[in-house]
């Protein structure tokens, strides 16, 4: 049988339009630095062509017949790299005037939209603010020039060109960005507004990436000290290099929150907020009850506020939308806030305050075993009350959370 790294050179030597993008998981007993490094030495393959992921001890490859690794010794899965979608729901986009004059609150400053005074996250800011807690949007970028921004911004990487920093060219990213912890001031207002921001830029101008990239993106959250992790976007179909990183991420200590998909499905919801992992993110209405379109399943742990959510837009404006993405930076805009409170929370108290401190949907969905709204100053409560402490994660956040220092736009 040939090695692992003459099938990867006989398959780049037919490298062409029929190739296409692939994931070779390796087994521990093998190395896929080394591989890399073998199939780049003088005269090699090109760099765009093959990559090392150690983070998931895997290659990414361009292939035309996988089939040839499926059944070698070193081999242990081969995938597709597939693609992913933000999930989002456009709607009109505001100027700040027009935000102010249709708010109910218009005269409040700075400006707090409806979903961060529904969940109540004003009364929990006497208590904390997301202060030191790093979190790592790994979407479309950001408006690093956004007023509402600027303070909050404190490093990224822009994944899909890395020799540029990781603005926004889609506004999915501004967004999210916004809600989590846009600054306490006279624009906007988010619900952890003194968290830090990283943008890990891993989705184009159209809102799509591939598998590597998100895996690529974790791995640079995990390296960076990176608390939370906000993954709003979604795919079909199952991929175990994603869930490895999102594992390895976990066993890090680092908490990943995760839209469940917009298509109103009962029973299911997207990758990766199925993984057991994350904390798995449905959508609520205006009305306080399920949204319409977020797919809904048991496997949901937490609902928030994700219709019609105004929040930071491009080039300094603001935009209203609708979706589980909303949802999904509302939760990471708690967990921060619960985090600020105890730096040592594990995962697993962490969402356990934050499902015993939810208020109720409605009856009948208690009934069907759909679990509540999120509350913001209900889930600092809880968590200021438990006393018990996950000793490896609170040494990890000690060690590398530090008084949330910058991390300066990375290139690697």
């Amino acid at each position: 049988m040939p090695t692992l790294t003459e099938l990867m050179e006989e398959e780049l030597r037919g490298f062409g339009e029929s190739s296409a993008r692939y994931l070779i998981r390796l087994r521990s007993s093998s190395d896929c630095r080394e591989i890399v490094r073998g199939l780049r030495e003088p005269g090699g393959c090109p760099a765009h062509q093959v990559e090392a992921l150690p983070f998931i001890n895997a290659v990414f490859l361009q292939l035309q017949s996988p089939e040839a690794f499926l059944h070698h010794p070193e081999v242990e899965g081969v995938e597709r790299d597939e693609t992913l979608a933000v999930i989002q729901d456009k709607a009109t986009r505001l100027s700040p005037g027009e935000i102010r004059r249709q708010a109910s609150f218009a005269r409040s400053k700075p400006f707090i939209p409806w979903g961060i005074r529904h969940i109540q996250a004003p009364l929990a800011w006497k208590a904390a603010t997301g202060q030191e807690i790093r979190i790592g949007v790994i979407d479309t970028g950001v408006d690093f020039s956004h007023p509402d921004l600027r303070d909050s911004i404190a490093g990224g990487i822009n994944l899909i060109h890395r020799h540029l920093p990781p603005l926004d060219d889609n506004g999915h990213g501004t967004h999210i960005s916004g809600t989590i912890a846009a600054g306490a001031g006279q624009g906007m207002s988010g619900v952890a507004p003194h968290a830090k921001l990283y943008a890990v830029k891993a989705f184009d101008h159209n809102g799509t990436s591939f598998v590597t990239d998100i895996v690529k993106g974790i791995d640079w959250c995990v390296n960076h000290g990176i608390h939370i992790i906000n993954m709003s976007f979604g795919m079909k179909s199952y991929s175990p290099s994603l869930e490895t990183a999102v594992r390895n991420a976990a066993k890090e200590g680092v908490v990943i929150i995760a839209s469940s998909g917009n298509e109103g499905k009962k029973g299911i919801i997207d990758y990766p907020a199925r993984f057991p992992n994350t904390i798995a993110v449905g959508a609520t209405g205006r009305n306080g009850k399920i949204a319409g379109f977020t797919n809904r399943s048991t496997q949901i742990d937490i609902y928030a506020p994700g219709e019609r959510i105004v929040s930071t837009w491009l080039n300094g404006k603001y935009q209203e939308l609708s979706g589980t993405s909303m949802a999904t930076s509302h939760v990471s805009g708690v967990a921060a806030l619960m985090m600020a409170i105890k730096p040592g929370i594990s995962l697993s108290t962490l969402l356990s305050g934050l499902q015993r401190s939810a208020m109720p949907i409605s009856s009948t969905a208690r009934k069907a075993g759909f679990l509540g709204e999120i509350n913001a100053i209900r889930a600092v409560r809880a968590v200021s009350r438990k006393k018990q402490r996950s000793s490896h994660v609170r040494a990890r956040v000690q060690a590398s959370a530090g008084p949330a220092a910058r991390i300066p736009i990375s290139s690697r």
